[in-house]
């Protein structure tokens, strides 16, 4: 099954981004949505991700969650999210000042956390 797109005006393929950083961070799992829709779901020790969102973005306000799920406990370095606008050159992704980052620390809470964004789309 195709992941869901939202609809509206269309936006270039390979223009927003979702990044992730980890420092060997340990115990977090991240449920990102974009306008309802889950597009990613990032754990600590994952490789990487480097994740086109445009097809999930439309011009205007996106309304964005992201949602640290509880953990048993918690541990390393950070892991950060984030999303915004960047082009894809020759492999080498180059992500302007990104619009939205969302930073999980061994010492935030086991309950996990939830915060909301608007991200705008010209």
């Amino acid at each position: 099954m195709a992941p869901a797109v939202v609809s509206g005006a269309e936006v270039a393929a390979g223009t927003w981004w979702l990044v992730t950083e980890d420092n060997q961070s340990v115990g977090h799992t991240v449920d990102v949505y974009i306008s309802g829709v889950l597009v990613k779901t990032i754990k600590s020790g994952d490789e990487a991700v480097l994740m086109d969102i445009s097809r999930y973005v439309r011009r205007g306000n996106n309304e964005v969650l992201i949602s640290a799920r509880a953990g048993a406990s918690l541990g390393g370095g950070l892991l950060k999210v984030y999303l915004g606008q960047g082009s894809n050159d020759a492999g080498t992704l180059n992500l302007a000042s990104p619009q939205i980052t969302f930073t999980r620390r061994s010492s935030d809470s086991l309950d996990g956390a939830s915060r909301q964004y608007t991200l705008i789309v010209p």
